[in-house]
């Protein structure tokens, strides 16, 4: 699925999650490097099943996530 670009800066741009990106999420909240400086719980994993649900639980709430 292509990524909607929502808001587009010089380098990079924010595209709304969707279910389809569980996978790649979920490694990055797995990831120490990445979860630790967000605040993230570093001793609960997530796996893509939990974070594909996470996202379609926010996706009927009309939650506002986004990726880099």
């Amino acid at each position: 699925m292509p990524h909607y670009r929502k808001l587009v800066g010089n380098k990079c741009y924010l595209s709304p999650l969707t279910p389809e990106d569980a996978e790649r999420s979920a490694a990055w909240d797995n990831d120490l490097e990445v979860a630790l400086p967000l605040g993230d719980e570093a001793w609960t994993p997530t796996t893509a099943e939990e974070t594909r649900e996470g996202l379609g639980e926010a996706g009927r709430h009309h939650s506002h996530l986004f990726g880099i």
